[in-house]
Formats: structure tokens, C-alpha cells, sequence
């Protein structure tokens, strides 16, 4: 009897995957054990893939009005403002008095993040801090601040330049409860 064979265009992501599976998933016999044992599996998955990157991109704009974004830099890195005419790159991290995990502190420290703006016909740079002044940076109708940076800092551990990442928010408006000092406008 000649066994038949099952043939099914999974498109590349799933080919990607059957590769990596190690299936040779244009030819399994449909009545051989491997089809009927890895077949299922591989519909599963690729299931489970495109599930998975349809609920990362709902939950990604979850939260998030269209006029705010948040963008995560490593030192040296720069990003595209969406919507807007300037990119921003992180150039440093030149103070970091955060208070180490496992120490008890009087004051939570502060991180100092050195951001330049770079614009369609300059580039100007400027300090952002976390809990001193300026919080946050205008630029361009923009409204900058950092919401995260690690990794945290621990008692007796350096923390190199190139390990820095900090979160930041670009909002068109500015944050609730600011002081005088905590908006610095950047100026072209």
C-alpha cells in the first residue's frame, strides 16, 4: 500500500519553526507516527506564536494615550520620537546616588541621565534627573522624564556605563504636580 503524503503551507514563520523543531514539515505521511504525534504539536505552536504577538501588541498600547510613548535606551543608544521631527540618544549616566538594595537611607538618591536631542538642523543636549531638578525636559512640544533605570544599584557593585538602561516617558503634556523647577525647556 503507498502511503500518502500530507502536504501544508504554513507560511515561513512556521517553516522557521518546523526548521527549528527539526520536522520536514511539507512532507510528513499522514499515517506515519511522527504526523500524527508531531503535526498537532506544530499547529499548537505556530497557535501559540500568533496568539503571543497578537496579545504583546494589544497589551503594548494598553495604558497609553496616543500622545504618550515610552522609549527604553541603553548608554550610546538613540531612538526615533514617534510622531515627532527629533531622535533622542542617551549619551551617559553621570551621577547615580541611588541608594544601594539592603541599605537603609536617609534620602532615595537621585540618577542623572545625559540626553541629546537631535533635530532636523541641530542637536542640544541637556541633563534629566530623576529626583532633583529638572525632572523633565521640554523639547520641541514634548514633555521628556525618566520612569525607570536600571539595573538597580547593590552595596560593594559597579555598575559600568554600558549596563545603564533608562525608561523613558514623551508625553505632549506635562506631568502632574511639578514644581517651577522641574521643567527645563531645551531651546533650539
Amino acid at each position: 500500500m503507498k502511503k500518502k503524503k500530507f502536504s501544508v503551507k504554513v507560511g515561513l514563520a512556521g517553516e522557521t519553526l518546523a526548521r527549528r523543531l527539526g520536522l520536514a514539515a511539507r512532507s510528513l505521511a499522514r499515517d506515519s507516527p511522527a504526523h500524527k504525534l508531531l503535526f498537532p504539536s506544530l499547529c499548537l505552536c505556530v497557535s501559540v506564536a500568533i496568539f503571543g504577538c497578537a496579545l504583546g501588541a494589544a497589551r503594548a498600547g494598553a495604558g497609553m494615550d496616543e500622545k504618550t510613548r515610552t522609549y527604553e535606551l541603553k548608554t550610546g543608544e538613540e531612538v526615533a520620537v514617534e510622531g515627532a521631527d527629533f531622535a533622542m540618544l542617551l549619551a551617559g549616566v553621570p551621577e547615580d546616588s541611588r541608594c544601594p538594595e539592603g541599605v537603609h537611607c536617609i534620602w532615595a538618591g537621585s540618577v542623572g541621565a545625559e540626553l541629546v536631542f537631535c533635530g532636523p538642523r541641530s542637536e542640544k543636549s541637556a541633563r534629566l534627573n530623576t529626583n532633583t531638578p529638572p525632572r523633565v525636559l521640554k523639547y520641541r512640544g514634548r514633555y521628556i522624564r525618566i520612569l525607570k533605570v536600571g539595573p538597580a544599584r547593590a552595596e560593594g557593585r559597579e555598575i559600568k556605563p554600558s549596563d545603564y538602561v533608562i525608561t523613558l516617558e514623551v508625553s505632549r503634556q506635562p506631568p502632574a504636580a511639578l514644581g517651577e523647577d522641574d521643567v527645563v525647556e531645551v531651546k533650539d
